[in-house]
């Protein structure tokens, strides 16, 4: 960190800027005058409280002080320029689904890349559809002046609307604070201009957040490549778009070619017969596919029993064949269901990319929980991936309430959680023994699973 030096309170009235929502606030609690080199810097300094869910992810131990303080001393100018420079890509673009993200994709999403000299805390923001979420690790960084000691058990989601008016307001506070300091023209300005202009123009702002999905920066996609994408997006829709290009983009298999073959790739024809079921936004995604899978087995009759392969077919409303071997033989990054019209009205084709017949099921039983709970528009396309978004969340969170009830396996496994016992449910349910895992550590019966480096803070702070 920084050595600032002698410090004395800025003259005037003290700046207060936050982001705050029920979980997440930041605050420059004081400005200060400090002994920094950079004008700008110096100008802007002051005590920075940042805190998620009511845990304080800035409360640190001073080294040279022996203090334990809850804000901790910083310049927010380069924090507000590393935001409005990753305006777009923390907003709009997700953790990649291999969960190890190159470095490019750790520099736009890790605040510690705010750089110029401070340590900052170790936090992660990484969109996930209508909600940003936040990791953050304690940090003992050996030789440095501070020490952070509070991180996060669990990621927390924000909503994307309260995030991003936190970090716009957050920005604005920085840019009030040089302006009434006399420092009118910075780079700072100048690029949070050109953002502001984006979002405002309809067409621009729809490129950035192309751009952002594919893991560019702003004007940082080949030409030929955006026109491409903006073209399918046209076809496919922009939600299915959102879930669809961070997978063919940068961080995934950057292959767009094998997005555009998903529109004539054979597949299984479709008629879906379960209804679209009304949750209350208020829970977590993962809770709302949950119910609306206890809904549709309410519907079948069969609150506990294993969901044999004739009953998906036949929620699915299979015509044909419901896995041919021309399909199988295709490594695709992604499942679609695509809209599709012939001779007896308007329909579906699905095309999957599970081989295993457990890993087939679970997918089928995501299709079903899609049209469950996402509203898509009649010509959208709708898109099973590996992504941590939270359309996928609900997804998933469906198709293993659906294939695999809580409440069933409880009865089945009779407090018996050893191997032995999760393999016989495993086969019992006809899923692979990783659903029966997670539905046992979501009901608090399973601890999580040990995160690996990566997550625990020794190397950074992605999610296990």
């Amino acid at each position: 960190m920084h050595a600032l030096g002698l410090m004395t309170r800025a003259s005037g009235a003290a700046a207060d800027c936050a982001l705050s929502s029920p979980r997440l606030r930041w605050e420059i609690c004081e400005w200060l005058t400090t002994g920094s080199r950079d004008v700008l810097e110096r100008e802007t300094s002051g005590w920075l409280e940042l805190s998620v869910g009511g845990a304080c992810l800035t409360r640190n131990q001073d080294i040279w002080s022996h203090t334990v303080r809850e804000r901790v001393l910083v310049s927010a100018y380069p924090l507000a320029l590393w935001v409005a420079a990753n305006w777009w890509r923390l907003l709009y673009e997700p953790l990649p689904a291999s969960r190890q993200p190159s470095l490019d994709w750790r520099l736009a999403h890790e605040l510690g890349a705010a750089g110029r000299g401070y340590v900052w805390p170790r936090i992660v923001f990484a969109a996930a559809g209508d909600e940003v979420q936040v990791w953050a690790v304690a940090m003992d960084a050996p030789g440095q002046s501070v020490r952070y000691l509070q991180g996060l058990a669990a990621p927390q989601a924000v909503p994307l609307s309260a995030f991003e008016h936190g970090i716009e307001a957050f920005v604005e506070t920085v840019l009030a604070r040089l302006s009434a300091l006399g420092h009118e023209q910075t780079d700072l300005a100048e690029l949070w201009r050109i953002v502001c202009a984006d979002r405002a123009d309809r067409t621009q702002a729809s490129v950035r957040r192309i751009e952002a999905r594919l893991g560019y920066d702003p004007e940082g996609c080949p030409p030929e490549l955006l026109k491409n994408v903006v073209s399918i997006e046209q076809k496919i829709g922009e939600a299915a778009m959102a879930e669809l290009a961070p997978v063919c983009g940068t961080e995934g298999r950057n292959d767009i070619d094998g997005l555009q073959r998903l529109a004539t790739d054979a597949g299984v024809s479709i008629s879906p017969e379960v209804p679209f079921v009304e949750v209350s936004s208020d829970v977590r995604p993962w809770q709302q596919g949950v119910l609306a899978a206890r809904r549709v087995r309410e519907r079948l009759a069969k609150p506990e029993e294993c969901i044999k392969d004739r009953d998906l077919d036949a929620l699915l409303g299979v015509v044909g064949p419901s896995w041919p071997d021309m399909v199988m033989q295709v490594d695709r990054p992604v499942s679609v269901v695509r809209p599709h019209t012939n001779d007896r009205g308007r329909g579906w084709v699905f095309i999957p990319r599970k081989r295993h017949r457990y890993g087939r099921r679970f997918e089928y039983a995501r299709v079903l929980g899609d049209f469950a709970t996402y509203a898509a528009q009649p010509n959208e396309w709708r898109p099973v991936t590996d992504l941590y978004t939270t359309r996928q969340k609900r997804q998933r969170a469906f198709a293993a309430e659906l294939l695999c009830p809580i409440d069933g396996l409880r009865v089945f496994l009779d407090d018996d959680l050893s191997e032995s016992a999760i393999d016989e449910a495993s086969h019992h349910y006809q899923v692979s023994e990783q659903v029966v895992r997670m539905q046992l550590i979501n009901a608090g019966l399973l601890p999580d699973f040990e995160p690996p480096p990566y997550v625990s803070g020794r190397d950074g702070v992605l999610p296990s």
